[in-house]
C-alpha cells in the first residue's frame, strides 16, 4: 500500500512540474501589444483624421551592462512612437532635423502611480513624470513626458522612432499606461501627445516660425489600431531546446513509474 501511494506521488507531481513547464512556455512565447494612431494635429493646413504617428505599447525583456554589472527586467514595458505619414505630401517636406522631440502619456487611475523618473530607461532621455500637470499644447495635461537629449544637459534633439522602456514596477501591464490627458484641451482631450519637430511648407518658414525651415506641430490621438493575437515572441532555441528534453525525459519517467 505504501509503495503505490508514493508511486501516485511521484506521478503527481511529474504532472505537475510538466503543467507549470508548459504554461511557463506558453506565456513567454507571446506578449501583449497595444497600438495607437495620433490622428489629430494643432497644426494649420494639415488634416485631423491622418494617422501621422502610431505608439505601441508591449511586454519586453530589457537588458543593460554587462558581468556582475548587468540589469535585467523580464517584465518590462516597451514604447515604439513612430512617425508614418503625413510630412512629405501637398507642398510640404522633412528637413535634417525632422523627428520626434517630445511625447507625452498618462497612466490609468491607481495603477503607476509609484512609477518615477528611474523607472524609465535608457538614461539619454530627458524624462519628467509630473501627474496631470504637463502640457502638450492643444491636448491637454499629461502625466509623463520623453525627450530625447541634444547634450549631456539639454533636450531638444529629434528621432524618429522613439524608443524606450518602462523598468522595475512590479505587476505592471501595457493597459496601465493608457489614459486620457486632463485639462483644457483646444484639440481635444487624448490618450498621447508628440512634438514633430522639423517640417514646414517648401517655400519656407510656416508653422510657429522658429526661423529659416524649423518647423513643429503637436500631434494627438487616442485611436486603437487593430492588432489580432499577440504577436509570438520567439525564445532562444537552448530554451525550447531543454524544455523539449525536460518534457520527454518527463514522460519517460511517468511510463516507468
Amino acid at each position: 500500500m505504501m509503495e503505490l501511494l508514493m508511486k501516485l506521488n511521484k506521478k503527481l507531481n511529474l504532472t505537475l512540474l510538466a503543467g507549470a513547464l508548459t504554461g511557463l512556455m506558453a506565456s513567454q512565447a507571446h506578449a501583449s501589444a497595444i497600438s495607437y494612431a495620433l490622428d489629430q494635429t494643432n497644426v494649420p493646413g494639415l488634416a485631423d483624421g491622418v494617422p501621422y504617428l502610431t505608439v505601441t505599447i508591449e511586454d519586453a525583456v530589457y537588458s543593460s551592462g554587462h558581468g556582475i554589472f548587468r540589469y535585467t527586467d523580464a517584465n518590462a514595458i516597451k514604447f515604439t512612437v513612430d512617425i508614418v505619414s503625413g510630412f512629405d505630401s501637398n507642398g510640404w517636406r522633412k528637413y535634417s532635423d525632422f523627428g520626434i522631440e517630445s511625447f507625452g502619456f498618462n497612466f490609468a487611475k491607481g495603477a503607476t502611480t509609484r512609477l518615477k523618473e528611474a523607472n524609465i530607461v535608457p538614461r539619454s532621455l530627458e524624462i519628467d513624470v509630473d501627474l496631470n500637470d504637463i502640457r502638450f499644447n492643444g491636448f491637454g495635461k499629461f502625466d509623463a513626458s520623453i525627450s530625447v537629449k541634444d547634450s549631456y544637459f539639454y533636450s531638444g534633439k529629434a528621432v524618429d522612432p522613439l524608443v524606450f522602456y518602462v523598468i522595475g514596477v512590479d505587476d505592471d501591464t501595457v493597459q496601465d499606461y493608457v489614459a486620457s490627458s486632463v485639462g483644457g484641451a483646444s484639440q481635444g482631450n487624448a490618450y498621447f501627445s508628440a512634438l514633430v519637430n522639423g517640417f514646414g511648407k517648401s517655400y519656407g518658414s510656416y508653422y510657429y516660425g522658429k526661423g529659416g525651415k524649423d518647423d513643429f506641430g503637436y500631434f494627438g490621438g487616442s485611436t486603437q489600431l487593430p492588432t489580432g493575437e499577440p504577436a509570438p515572441v520567439p525564445l532562444p532555441g537552448a530554451v525550447w531546446l531543454f524544455g523539449a528534453g525536460l518534457m520527454g525525459f518527463l514522460r519517460f519517467k511517468r511510463n516507468s513509474i
